[in-house]
Protein backbone atom coordinates (compact mmCIF):
# COMPACT_ATOMS: atom_id res chain seq x y z
CA UNK A 1 0.00 0.00 0.00
CA UNK A 2 2.92 2.33 0.63
CA UNK A 3 4.52 1.51 -2.75
CA UNK A 4 7.82 0.45 -1.18
CA UNK A 5 10.12 -2.03 -2.89
CA UNK A 6 11.40 -4.62 -0.40
CA UNK A 7 14.67 -6.34 -1.33
CA UNK A 8 15.76 -9.42 0.62
CA UNK A 9 19.30 -10.79 0.67
CA UNK A 10 19.91 -13.50 3.26
CA UNK A 11 22.84 -15.86 3.78
CA UNK A 12 21.43 -19.43 3.84
CA UNK A 13 23.99 -20.56 6.44
CA UNK A 14 22.64 -21.64 9.87
CA UNK A 15 22.77 -18.66 12.24
CA UNK A 16 21.87 -19.44 15.82
CA UNK A 17 21.78 -16.69 18.42
CA UNK A 18 20.59 -16.58 22.03
CA UNK A 19 17.82 -14.10 22.67
CA UNK A 20 14.16 -13.42 23.22
CA UNK A 21 12.02 -13.97 20.12
CA UNK A 22 9.58 -11.19 21.04
CA UNK A 23 12.37 -8.68 21.61
CA UNK A 24 14.05 -9.59 18.32
CA UNK A 25 10.73 -9.04 16.56
CA UNK A 26 10.48 -5.62 18.20
CA UNK A 27 14.01 -4.77 17.02
CA UNK A 28 13.23 -5.79 13.44
CA UNK A 29 9.85 -4.02 13.32
CA UNK A 30 11.27 -0.80 14.79
CA UNK A 31 14.07 -0.72 12.21
CA UNK A 32 11.69 -1.40 9.32
CA UNK A 33 9.21 1.19 10.62
CA UNK A 34 11.97 3.83 10.83
CA UNK A 35 13.18 2.95 7.33
CA UNK A 36 9.60 3.32 6.05
CA UNK A 37 9.30 6.77 7.67
CA UNK A 38 12.70 7.84 6.28
CA UNK A 39 11.58 7.17 2.68
CA UNK A 40 8.30 9.11 2.79
CA UNK A 41 9.67 11.94 0.63
CA UNK A 42 11.38 9.65 -1.90
CA UNK A 43 9.71 8.85 -5.25
CA UNK A 44 11.03 5.29 -5.63
CA UNK A 45 11.05 3.99 -2.07
CA UNK A 46 13.21 0.98 -1.27
CA UNK A 47 14.06 -0.98 1.88
CA UNK A 48 16.72 -3.69 1.79
CA UNK A 49 16.88 -6.46 4.39
CA UNK A 50 20.20 -8.30 4.63
CA UNK A 51 21.45 -11.13 6.84
CA UNK A 52 25.02 -12.37 6.64
CA UNK A 53 27.71 -14.08 8.66
CA UNK A 54 31.04 -12.39 9.38
CA UNK A 55 33.35 -14.48 11.52
CA UNK A 56 31.39 -15.60 14.59
CA UNK A 57 28.82 -12.84 14.33
CA UNK A 58 25.50 -12.39 12.56
CA UNK A 59 24.83 -9.07 10.83
CA UNK A 60 21.16 -8.23 10.28
CA UNK A 61 20.86 -4.93 8.39
CA UNK A 62 17.97 -2.71 7.34
CA UNK A 63 18.86 -0.20 4.63
CA UNK A 64 16.76 2.53 3.04
CA UNK A 65 17.15 5.12 0.31
CA UNK A 66 15.60 7.86 2.43
CA UNK A 67 16.67 11.24 3.70
CA UNK A 68 19.69 10.03 5.66
CA UNK A 69 20.97 11.17 9.06
CA UNK A 70 23.40 13.97 9.83
CA UNK A 71 26.49 13.26 11.96
CA UNK A 72 25.21 15.18 15.00
CA UNK A 73 21.87 13.34 15.00
CA UNK A 74 23.54 9.97 14.44
CA UNK A 75 25.41 10.40 17.73
CA UNK A 76 22.12 10.89 19.62
CA UNK A 77 19.66 8.71 17.75
CA UNK A 78 20.00 5.65 20.02
CA UNK A 79 19.50 7.74 23.17
CA UNK A 80 16.24 7.18 25.11
CA UNK A 81 13.39 9.52 24.07
CA UNK A 82 15.42 11.25 21.34
CA UNK A 83 13.32 11.71 18.22
CA UNK A 84 13.38 13.86 15.09
CA UNK A 85 9.65 13.36 14.53
CA UNK A 86 7.06 16.06 15.33
CA UNK A 87 5.50 16.09 18.80
CA UNK A 88 2.75 13.53 19.07
CA UNK A 89 4.10 11.45 16.17
CA UNK A 90 7.01 9.61 17.77
CA UNK A 91 7.86 8.71 21.37
CA UNK A 92 11.62 8.37 20.87
CA UNK A 93 11.44 4.98 22.55
CA UNK A 94 11.83 2.71 19.49
CA UNK A 95 15.54 3.04 18.78
CA UNK A 96 16.33 3.23 22.49
CA UNK A 97 14.70 -0.19 22.88
CA UNK A 98 16.56 -1.47 19.80
CA UNK A 99 19.82 -0.47 21.49
CA UNK A 100 18.88 -1.94 24.89
CA UNK A 101 17.57 -5.22 23.49
CA UNK A 102 20.63 -5.63 21.27
CA UNK A 103 22.93 -5.11 24.26
CA UNK A 104 20.93 -7.69 26.24
CA UNK A 105 21.73 -10.17 23.46
CA UNK A 106 25.44 -9.26 23.73
CA UNK A 107 25.36 -7.36 20.44
CA UNK A 108 25.79 -3.85 19.08
CA UNK A 109 24.04 -1.46 16.71
CA UNK A 110 26.10 -0.03 13.83
CA UNK A 111 24.75 2.94 11.87
CA UNK A 112 25.95 4.03 8.44
CA UNK A 113 24.20 7.01 6.90
CA UNK A 114 24.65 9.89 4.49
CA UNK A 115 22.33 12.85 4.07
CA UNK A 116 20.23 12.53 0.94
CA UNK A 117 21.35 8.97 0.22
CA UNK A 118 19.81 6.86 2.96
CA UNK A 119 20.76 4.90 6.06
CA UNK A 120 21.75 1.39 7.13
CA UNK A 121 21.14 0.08 10.64
CA UNK A 122 22.95 -3.18 11.41
CA UNK A 123 22.30 -5.40 14.43
CA UNK A 124 25.48 -7.38 15.07
CA UNK A 125 25.00 -10.43 17.31
CA UNK A 126 27.32 -13.26 18.35
CA UNK A 127 26.39 -16.77 17.28
CA UNK A 128 25.44 -19.10 20.09
CA UNK A 129 28.23 -20.47 22.26
CA UNK A 130 28.32 -22.52 25.44
CA UNK A 131 29.41 -19.46 27.43
CA UNK A 132 26.52 -17.35 26.18
CA UNK A 133 24.11 -20.25 26.75
CA UNK A 134 25.16 -20.47 30.40
CA UNK A 135 24.78 -16.70 30.87
CA UNK A 136 21.27 -16.73 29.42
CA UNK A 137 20.29 -19.68 31.60
CA UNK A 138 21.58 -17.82 34.67
CA UNK A 139 19.51 -14.72 33.82
CA UNK A 140 16.43 -16.85 33.26
CA UNK A 141 16.88 -18.61 36.57
CA UNK A 142 17.41 -15.36 38.47
CA UNK A 143 14.49 -13.67 36.73
CA UNK A 144 11.72 -16.15 37.56
CA UNK A 145 8.74 -14.76 39.46
CA UNK A 146 5.31 -16.15 40.18
CA UNK A 147 1.93 -14.52 40.46
CA UNK A 148 -0.14 -11.99 38.54
CA UNK A 149 0.53 -8.48 37.26
CA UNK A 150 -1.36 -5.55 35.76
CA UNK A 151 0.26 -3.01 33.41
CA UNK A 152 -1.55 0.34 33.09
CA UNK A 153 -0.46 2.67 30.28
CA UNK A 154 -2.33 4.55 27.57
CA UNK A 155 0.60 4.10 25.15
CA UNK A 156 0.03 0.71 23.55
CA UNK A 157 3.67 0.18 22.54
CA UNK A 158 4.99 0.70 26.07
CA UNK A 159 2.15 -1.31 27.62
CA UNK A 160 2.71 -4.30 25.32
CA UNK A 161 6.48 -4.28 25.80
CA UNK A 162 6.24 -4.24 29.59
CA UNK A 163 3.62 -6.99 29.51
CA UNK A 164 5.99 -9.10 27.44
CA UNK A 165 8.88 -8.49 29.83
CA UNK A 166 6.79 -9.46 32.86
CA UNK A 167 5.52 -12.58 31.12
CA UNK A 168 9.14 -13.59 30.52
CA UNK A 169 9.57 -13.70 34.31
CA UNK A 170 6.71 -16.19 34.55
CA UNK A 171 3.96 -13.77 35.60
CA UNK A 172 0.39 -13.89 34.28
CA UNK A 173 -0.17 -10.34 33.02
CA UNK A 174 -3.19 -8.21 32.10
CA UNK A 175 -3.18 -4.75 30.52
CA UNK A 176 -5.28 -1.63 31.06
CA UNK A 177 -5.49 1.48 28.88
CA UNK A 178 -5.91 4.00 31.72
CA UNK A 179 -6.63 4.33 35.44
CA UNK A 180 -10.38 3.85 35.08
CA UNK A 181 -9.91 0.65 33.09
CA UNK A 182 -7.36 -0.58 35.64
CA UNK A 183 -9.64 0.18 38.60
CA UNK A 184 -12.41 -1.85 37.01
CA UNK A 185 -10.03 -4.80 36.61
CA UNK A 186 -8.75 -4.55 40.20
CA UNK A 187 -12.34 -4.68 41.47
CA UNK A 188 -12.69 -8.08 39.81
CA UNK A 189 -9.26 -9.61 40.37
CA UNK A 190 -6.28 -9.49 42.74
CA UNK A 191 -2.81 -8.68 41.34
CA UNK A 192 0.54 -9.24 42.99
CA UNK A 193 2.22 -6.50 40.94
CA UNK A 194 0.57 -3.37 39.52
CA UNK A 195 2.64 -1.12 37.24
CA UNK A 196 1.08 2.15 36.16
CA UNK A 197 1.91 5.23 34.16
CA UNK A 198 1.09 8.61 35.75
CA UNK A 199 -0.34 10.86 33.04
CA UNK A 200 -3.31 9.14 31.39
CA UNK A 201 -6.79 10.14 30.18
CA UNK A 202 -9.92 9.40 32.27
CA UNK A 203 -7.95 8.67 35.44
CA UNK A 204 -4.33 9.47 36.29
CA UNK A 205 -1.95 6.97 37.82
CA UNK A 206 -1.84 8.58 41.26
CA UNK A 207 -5.66 8.76 41.43
CA UNK A 208 -5.90 5.13 40.37
CA UNK A 209 -3.44 4.07 43.09
CA UNK A 210 -5.37 6.04 45.72
CA UNK A 211 -8.66 4.42 44.72
CA UNK A 212 -7.17 0.92 44.29
CA UNK A 213 -5.58 1.05 47.74
CA UNK A 214 -9.12 1.22 49.20
CA UNK A 215 -10.10 -2.11 47.65
CA UNK A 216 -9.77 -5.47 49.41
CA UNK A 217 -8.48 -7.08 46.21
CA UNK A 218 -5.36 -4.88 46.23
CA UNK A 219 -4.56 -5.11 49.94
CA UNK A 220 -1.50 -7.23 49.20
CA UNK A 221 -0.62 -5.71 45.82
CA UNK A 222 2.70 -3.99 45.17
CA UNK A 223 2.43 -0.78 43.13
CA UNK A 224 5.06 0.59 40.75
CA UNK A 225 5.17 3.82 38.76
CA UNK A 226 6.27 3.61 35.10
CA UNK A 227 8.25 6.78 34.52
CA UNK A 228 10.63 8.48 32.14
CA UNK A 229 11.85 10.79 34.89
CA UNK A 230 9.82 10.99 38.05
CA UNK A 231 10.50 14.69 38.57
CA UNK A 232 8.41 15.64 35.55
CA UNK A 233 5.85 12.83 35.77
CA UNK A 234 4.24 13.39 39.15
CA UNK A 235 1.77 16.07 38.09
CA UNK A 236 0.14 17.86 41.02
CA UNK A 237 1.25 15.34 43.62
CA UNK A 238 4.59 15.80 45.36
CA UNK A 239 7.35 13.24 44.99
CA UNK A 240 7.54 12.71 48.76
CA UNK A 241 3.83 11.84 48.90
CA UNK A 242 4.06 9.64 45.82
CA UNK A 243 6.92 7.63 47.31
CA UNK A 244 4.72 6.72 50.29
CA UNK A 245 2.04 5.38 47.92
CA UNK A 246 4.15 3.00 45.85
CA UNK A 247 6.67 0.20 46.27
CA UNK A 248 9.03 1.29 43.51
CA UNK A 249 9.61 2.87 40.10
CA UNK A 250 10.21 1.37 36.66
CA UNK A 251 12.26 3.76 34.54
CA UNK A 252 11.82 4.05 30.77
CA UNK A 253 13.35 2.82 28.59
CA UNK A 254 13.34 -0.30 30.72
CA UNK A 255 15.40 -3.45 30.36
CA UNK A 256 14.70 -6.94 31.68
CA UNK A 257 17.36 -6.46 34.34
CA UNK A 258 16.12 -3.04 35.50
CA UNK A 259 12.51 -4.26 35.77
CA UNK A 260 13.57 -7.30 37.74
CA UNK A 261 15.67 -5.17 40.12
CA UNK A 262 12.69 -2.87 40.73
CA UNK A 263 10.32 -5.74 41.48
CA UNK A 264 12.57 -7.74 43.80
CA UNK A 265 13.83 -4.63 45.64
CA UNK A 266 10.43 -4.27 47.29
CA UNK A 267 10.56 -7.94 48.32
CA UNK A 268 13.76 -7.47 50.34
Amino acid sequence: NDNIKIVNSHDPSPMLIEGNVGKMQQVVMNLISNAKDATEEVDQREIRLTTKMEGKKVHFCVSDNGTGISDDIREKILMPFFTTKPEGVGTGIGLGLVSNYTKEMHGEVIIDSELGKGSTFCIVLPIVSEEVREEVEDVTEIGRLSGTALVVDDEEEIRDLLIEELEDFGLVVDGAIDGADALAKVKLKSYDYICTDMKMPNMSGDRFIQEARKLKNSSKSKFYIITGGISNSTGSISLSVLETMVDGFIDKPFTQESIYRSLIKSND
